[in-house]
């Protein structure tokens, strides 16, 4: 009998962060799976924020490379501790986590 291959580079795109309990729970099952997250850390209040996660969502769900994405809310209650920890003081910023540690770090908007 054939099956069908599975895709082991397919993406998972995952819903908003809100809150400290979920970024925390996203990395671990990131890294229990070895799956790269990326993170794209935004505001609600800055156009330019919609724009490049409006980007990085249609390249992902065009393109599979065996990745996580989340966007990060840092204008959510409590998730301005949380990026301080990541010392994320400009958005849009993308951190990439590799086994629970950042890897990769973009913060300029024309990189994005």
């Amino acid at each position: 009998t054939l099956t069908a291959p599975t895709n082991a580079l397919s993406n998972r795109i995952y819903d908003p962060v809100r809150n400290d309990h979920d970024f925390h729970t996203l990395l671990r099952l990131a890294t229990t799976t070895s799956i790269p997250l990326l993170t794209l850390w935004t505001t609600s209040y800055y156009s330019s924020c919609r724009a490049v996660k409006s980007l990085l969502s249609e390249i992902l769900e065009r393109r599979n490379v065996g990745v996580g994405f989340s966007e990060v809310e840092l204008d959510a209650p409590g998730m301005m501790d949380v990026g301080m920890r990541y010392t994320v003081n400009k958005v849009p910023t993308l951190l990439v986590f590799s086994r629970g540690e950042v890897k990769e770090r973009v913060v300029d908007g024309k990189v994005l």
